[in-house]
Parts: structure tokens; C-alpha cells; sequence
């Protein structure tokens, strides 16, 4: 409010209204544009130009920029639901909020929050330290400008030894914004590239953009290594925030852009099917199925003349794997039997333990849970050899989920608290939830009703609060036909009317219109059958997966 009532008073006459309007009705749902003008009286089709002119920014902007500030304080230091913050300053769903969140700030509003309390614990931690006095020459010739260092040489605060190493650092960091003998001196070997580590660590907080830009060689940072790295956290940051992922597999395919001629061809050819291979691997697992299906194009292009086990066999899990997610069953089981029969001569154990569980999750969704086991059990024993614990967890994820089906739930508690152990110990709480939802089946076929309904509530909570609203409703679903079972009539028709909204959101896809037509009318009759609830929930997942 403060910030609408500095830049009112600054404001053009004609403007001032709209200002004050905007300091009242913030968090009206209905508030644009359009709005502003009626309430205001205002009919001149080039007051937008006259609103940008004055506060730096179009109305629209305008007003998410100050609704978004105030999501990002209420992220970091309330104990709001993400729900119950969209609903405060006026967005019409979870989903066009965290869109619109998304959009602004380059993260979710679960990520976000999370990030800014881990920051804040960091902070806490290191109150109180002293910030260095001095530089080490020695030491920190190669390292990068802090910004205790930074702050002291605005403030006129360095010495001569500390500017001489200051100015070093700018010299080999910034190469061609100097000139003179000082300058060549401090990057006499010509080479300006940072270690792939230092390169990551300049580019891994920066907005999208900004990092693109950097990594074609404006900094010179381009490496073959830096493109490996880059690939490597895609990967993992898709597992836990698929935007990101994205933008870091791109941000290799720019770096390998950068080294275009520089490099011999063939090793160009191979890191060029791998880069896309990737990138079609981030934007499928976002969701983005018709980008993801371009840049399988480019890497099945660019694979044709490489022989390498590795880069095709990983290609064939990708594409295996994009193939299941469009439904399209039989190709995908073909493509996955061929990168299973490739595994033995690839040298990367982590492809084996992708390959077999890529492979088990299918025959899981085929409904053929003794062909997962075999798969994930297999798979169990590589894992076991690797250091990546998300794919130790997600291999025995998959063989409890498998076990539990068949009802082996002696060896589903064996496997359980390992992969819920690793997967506290990864703090991937979403897994968690997937977990939690596991158990409730179990518990359910065991008869312990109670026990189920605790894990199922469990586990909804859980994904509200990682603003996965699909798995969410799915889970409210399950626990309405618990409920049904029992003749808990009353929780079936809440339960059911809290879900509509999130399919009507699958409004595209026929199966999630048919699914809320359905409980629209069980709902108007007060009636929700059990064979209503497994016919919806069908249809539910069949519109997720297209």
C-alpha cells in the first residue's frame, strides 16, 4: 500500500484516481484494466500509456507486480496455506495463481516458500560471523568477487592489495570490457573460461534469460564440461521443479551452441543427440508434450550417426517414456524392451536402473504387477551400487507400489522405510505424499479403515501443500470411495464437491468433462455411487495423461 501511495503522489492528475482506486481494491477478483477505468469514470483509450508512462509499468503488470510482492512476504514469513494466500489477494484459482507466480518469479509458490525459509535458516546460522577483513591473493586468485568485497569497494573501504586483486578478478572475469597492458597482464594465458564448478555457481541463481545469455560465451564460460554439468542438473532439478529443468536443459543446448567448430564433430554429434535427449526428457516431464516431441525430432536427427550405447539407450527411455505418457502403450513397451536388451552394453549403471524402472512403471500402468516386480527387483540390485539416491528411492518406490498390488504386504514392509528414508533424507516431500498414498491402499485391503483414511488424509494435505492440486483431488477421490464403502454419505458429497473445480480446470480433455458432468449430477442428486466414483476416477486419470 505504501508503494501505491508513493507512486500517487508522484503521479500525473490523471492518474491519481486510478491510484487511489487500485489502494482500496487491490484484491478485488475482478480487478484489470477495464475495471479501473469504469470505477474511475475514465474513457480515454491512452490512459494505459499514460498509467506506463508514470509508474514504469502497464496497469495489468501494475497490479499483479504488487499483489505478487506481497505473495512472496506472505510465502516467506506466514503460515498461510498457498490456497488461502491466491484466495487473500484475489486469484480466481490455486491455478492461475501459481501461473501467474510462476510467470513472475521463475518458481512455483511451494518452491519459493521453501527456498526463502531455507535461506533464512542459513542466515540465522551465520548471524553474527565476521565478514573476512582481507584477501588472500593466493588463495582466491581464481575465485569469484564476494560481496563483502564488493560492498567495500563501493564504499571506498579496500586497500591497495585488495584493489590490486579485485581488479584481477574483474580483468579474467570480464575480458572484453578492458583494455591496456594491465589488462592483458592479468589474463596473459588468453583463456578466460572459469572451471565448469565456478561457471555453475555464477549461473545457477540467475533468471532464465539472463543465464542463456550468459552461457553463449559472453563470459566466456562454455565448456564441454559445463554442458555435462548442466545436463546433469536438469535432471535432477526436474524431479523436483520441472520449469526449472527446462531452462537448464536448454541453457546446455546454448552451451553446446557456443562450441560449435570448436570441438572435433564427432564428439559435437554425440553431445548433440544427448543435449536434445534431455531436453525432450525436461519438457515432458513439464508437461509440455508437443515441445518435448520437437526436441525428440532434433536428438533422433542428431543420433543417427552416433554409435554410442549410452546416448542411444538413454534416447530410447526418453522416448519410451513420453510414449506411455501419450497413451500410446504398445510403442512405448516396444521401445522399452529394446533399451532393457541395449543395457548390457552400456557403461552407465544409472541408464540400467532408469531402463528397468521406466520399464516396471509401465507394465505397472498394463496392469501387470509380476512383470513390474521382476523389472524393479532387478533394477533394486543396481540401484543398490549407485550413489544417486532418487533413483535408489524411486526403484523401491515402484517394487512397494508393484508388492502391493499383488498383496505381498510382508515384503511391501520391508521395502517401504527404505524409500522413505531416502526420500526424507532427499527432503522430496511430494514422493512422501506418493508414499503416504501407498500405505493407505495397503491399509485398506487390510481392513484398517482408520488407519487408511488417516494415511489418505495424510497425503492430500500433503499435496495442497506442494500445490499439486491433480494428485490432490485423485487422493480425495480414493478417500471418497473409502468413505462410500462405509456409508459415509455426507463425506462422499463434500469430498466430491471440493474435487469438481480441479477437473473442470482439465476442461480441455474430453475424459475430465465427461468426469465432471458425472459428479455434477450425483452432486445435484445427493447421491455418489461407488461405481460413479471408480467411473470418474478413470476418466480423471486417462485426462492427466494426454
Amino acid at each position: 500500500m505504501e508503494r501505491i501511495r508513493q507512486d500517487r503522489r508522484k503521479a500525473p492528475t490523471q492518474i491519481q484516481p486510478l491510484l487511489a482506486y487500485l489502494e482500496t481494491h487491490l484484491f478485488d477478483p475482478d480487478l484489470d484494466a477495464n475495471q479501473l477505468k469504469r470505477a474511475c469514470g475514465v474513457r480515454d483509450n491512452s490512459l494505459p500509456i499514460y498509467f506506463h508512462h508514470a509508474v514504469s509499468l502497464p496497469p495489468y503488470a501494475y497490479i499483479e507486480d504488487c499483489r505478487l510482492e506481497i505473495a512472496c512476504r506472505l510465502l516467506s514469513a506466514s503460515e498461510l496455506k498457498i490456497w488461502q494466500i491466491a484466495q487473500l489477494l484475489g486469484y480466481s484459482t490455486l491455478q492461475v495463481f501459481s501461473r501467474a507466480f510462476h510467470r513472475w518469479s521463475g518458481l512455483r509458490p511451494s518452491v519459493f516458500r521453501r527456498r526463502s525459509r531455507q535461506d533464512q535458516a542459513t542466515s540465522e546460522t551465520l548471524a553474527g560471523k565476521p565478514a573476512p577483513q582481507k584477501l588472500d591473493a593466493a588463495d582466491e586468485a581464481d575465485s569469484l568477487i564476494s560481496m563483502s568485497t564488493l560492498r567495500k569497494a563501493v564504499s571506498g573501504g579496500l586497500d591497495r592489495e585488495e584493489a590490486d586483486t579485485l581488479a584481477r578478478r574483474m580483468a579474467r572475469l570480464y575480458p572484453d570490457s578492458f583494455q591496456g597492458p594491465e589488462a592483458a597482464s592479468a589474463c596473459a594465458d588468453g583463456s578466460f573460461e572459469l572451471a565448469a564448478d565456478q561457471a555453475w555457481t555464477l549461473l545457477k541463481d540467475r533468471p532464465a534469460a539472463e543465464r542463456r545469455d550468459l552461457v553463449k560465451k559472453r563470459w566466456r564460460l562454455a565448456s564441454v564440461e559445463l554442458f555435462r554439468l548442466l545436463v546433469q542438473r536438469s535432471i535432477e532439478s526436474s524431479r523436483n521443479d520441472v520449469q526449472r529443468g527446462v531452462e537448464l536443459s536448454e541453457a546446455a543446448i546454448d552451451c553446446l551452441d557456443a562450441l560449435r567448430g570448436q570441438i572435433d564433430r564427432p564428439l559435437f554429434e554425440r553431445l548433440q543427440a544427448e543435449g536434445w535427449t534431455w531436453v525432450a526428457n525436461a519438457r515432458r516431464r513439464a508437461r509440455d508434450f508437443p515441445n518435448a516431441e520437437e526436441a525428440l525430432g532434433r536428438a533422433e536427427l542428431a543420433i543417427k550417426p552416433v554409435t554410442d550405447a549410452d546416448v542411444r539407450t538413454a534416447f530410447l527411455i526418453v522416448k519410451s517414456s513420453l510414449r506411455m505418457e501419450q497413451r500410446r502403450l504398445d510403442e512405448a513397451q516396444k521401445l522399452a524392451d529394446r533399451a532393457v536388451a541395449m543395457l548390457e552394453t552400456t557403461a552407465d549403471p544409472k541408464l540400467g536402473v532408469m531402463g528397468l524402472a521406466h520399464r516396471a512403471n509401465l507394465f505397472l500402468m498394463m496392469e501387470q504387477p509380476e512383470d513390474a516386480v521382476a523389472d524393479y527387483w532387478h533394477g533394486r540390485k543396481l540401484a543398490d551400487q549407485i550413489e544417486d539416491k532418487y533413483l535408489r528411492a524411486t526403484v523401491y518406490q515402484g517394487l512397494t507400489v508393484s508388492l502391493a498390488k499383488l498383496g505381498r504386504h510382508q515384503q511391501v514392509a520391508r521395502f517401504l522405510p527404505v524409500a522413505r528414508a531416502l526420500f526424507q533424507e532427499l527432503a522430496f516431500h511430494k514422493a512422501l505424499c506418493h508414499l503416504e498414498w501407498t500405505e493407505a491402499f495397503i491399509a485398506w485391503d487390510l481392513g484398517r479403515l482408520d488407519l487408511a483414511e488417516n494415511h489418505f488424509t495424510t497425503a492430500r494435505k500433503g499435496f495442497i501443500d506442494e500445490d499439486e492440486a491433480y494428485e490432490s483431488a485423485m487422493v480425495a477421490l480414493d478417500l471418497a470411495l473409502l468413505y462410500s464403502e462405509q456409508g459415509k454419505s455426507a463425506d462422499v458429497l463434500r469430498l466430491v464437491s471440493e474435487v469438481i473445480p480441479v477437473f473442470a480446470s482439465l476442461k480441455v480433455h474430453r475424459e475430465a468433462l465427461m468426469a465432471v458432468r458425472l459428479l455434477e449430477q450425483a452432486v445435484a442428486a445427493q447421491e455418489v455411487s461407488t461405481a460413479t466414483l471408480k467411473k470418474v476416477r478413470d476418466l480423471a486419470a486417462k485426462a492427466r495423461s494426454y
